[in-house]
């Protein structure tokens, strides 16, 4: 009877390892595969991109530089991209097949498609440009703010933007050009607290929003930069290494609690062969 109580806790205590190991191991997992997905949409851009003559990418940067200055002589409502309202319109001249362009940020592991608009169904699966603000082509006097979710089960999306911190580099591709900015700023704000992603007149500016506090949402979390020139080759290598670093203690992790559930699994497996040795 013991021998059976003993048991019946071994598969307890093993199942409850199992459901934890797959929990841990899940959000990894399912986010690598949403990044593959991600990285297939941006490698069609780039193949659609390629299709384009130089007079058609030159009609579509000219008519997004056009909408940023009536843009920044006017003053358009800009809305919460989480509040669940619709957008009025979109300015899809810019697109390129369904992406605007796309967002690279090493320091946090981002490496997402860029879609024209901020609704619901745009930020399940990427980023999404506001309405109401400068498209993400650059020039004076513009202000891009690309809005994306806190993190969602299967993709981190802009989970991590908390970790980024003054003087982190990113950039922007958006048709042939790939354009740098360099974080000087992060703040929380209320959700219609718009003060803060109003142009400034002679800078090329950008903001990343997303909710605050992960998980609660009530608020908004901003991290603003400011376009730089492309930082040195030995620079960008540093912070691509910086990234692989990341990438492989993730990557280190999930091996390490896989080889941990192997190891159990095996030992239990051991355990009751030597049980049944016993019995006979």
């Amino acid at each position: 009877m013991k021998k059976n109580g003993n048991k019946v806790w071994i598969v307890f205590f093993g199942l409850v390892f199992i459901a934890g190991a797959l929990i841990v191991l899940y959000p990894i997992i399912s986010n690598r595969i949403n990044q593959k997905n991600q990285t297939v949409v941006i490698s069609n851009y780039e193949e659609e991109l390629k299709k384009l003559s130089e007079e058609e990418k030159q009609q579509k940067l000219t008519a997004a530089r056009e909408y940023n200055q009536q843009l920044s002589d006017s003053n358009l409502m800009i809305q919460d991209p989480f509040s669940g309202e619709e957008e009025q319109k979109k300015q899809s001249f810019l697109n390129v097949g369904e992406v605007l362009a796309y967002i690279e940020i090493p320091q946090i592991d981002v490496f997402l498609p860029i879609y024209d608009g901020m609704s619901e169904e745009i930020l399940q699966i990427g980023i999404g440009w506001m309405e109401g603000t400068s498209m993400p082509v650059g020039g004076s006097s513009s202000h891009c703010v690309l809005t994306g979710h806190r993190g969602l089960p299967k993709a981190k999306l802009f989970r991590d933007l908390d970790k980024l911190k003054k003087g982190d580099v990113f950039w922007i591709k958006s048709l042939d050009e790939k354009i740098y900015y360099e974080v000087y700023a992060t703040e929380v704000v209320e959700p219609m607290d718009i003060d803060q992603l109003q142009i400034e007149a002679g800078r090329d500016l950008i903001t990343l929003l997303t909710c605050h506090p992960y998980m609660i949402n009530n608020e908004r979390l901003l991290v603003h930069a400011e376009r730089v020139e492309e930082p040195p080759s030995e620079e960008l290598k540093r912070i691509a290494s910086a990234s692989e670093s990341v990438n492989k203690g993730k990557l280190l992790v999930g091996v390490v609690i896989g080889g941990v559930l192997l190891l159990a699994l095996t030992a239990g497996k051991r355990r009751r062969k030597n049980k049944e040795d016993d019995i006979r």
